[in-house]
């Protein structure tokens, strides 16, 4: 804005031009969705499921990264043992719908973690150990 677009607005109060602003939606995503909000095909879902970590002599039980138990079928539920594919690197932040950026969470830990990256859930708010 120059000097004198300047001065006719503090004269006049108003502007001596239209300011355009584009309009840019903010789109929410819901939980096990691709980056493009799509639902992840079965191939993801059970590479996803792979890379959590085995419980002792069950298949359809594991943990993930924080230690909660997840069942196989229980993907997609807010239940007991609900589990929900997240991206680690937030799609917010530029993540990807890349495998290595994907990960089994059990759903209160995904809702925990939100769009936060780095995150930790060993850490409290000040970044000292729990």
């Amino acid at each position: 804005m120059s000097i004198l677009q300047l001065l006719l607005l503090r004269l006049t109060g108003d502007p001596p031009f239209t300011l355009r602003v584009p309009f840019i939606p903010i789109v929410q995503r819901s939980p096990n969705t691709t980056a493009d909000g799509e639902a992840f095909d079965r191939a993801t879902v059970d590479a996803v499921w792979e890379k959590a970590q085995r419980e002792y002599g069950f298949h359809l039980f594991r943990k993930d990264r924080y230690g909660k138990t997840i069942g196989y079928h229980h993907f997609g539920t807010k239940t007991k043992y609900g589990w929900e594919i997240d991206h680690i690197i937030p799609v917010s932040a530029g993540g990807t719908d890349d495998l290595e950026n994907l990960q089994p969470l059990h759903w209160e830990n995904n809702e925990a973690k939100g769009e936060k990256y780095p995150y930790d859930l060993f850490y409290d708010k000040e970044g000292n150990d729990e």
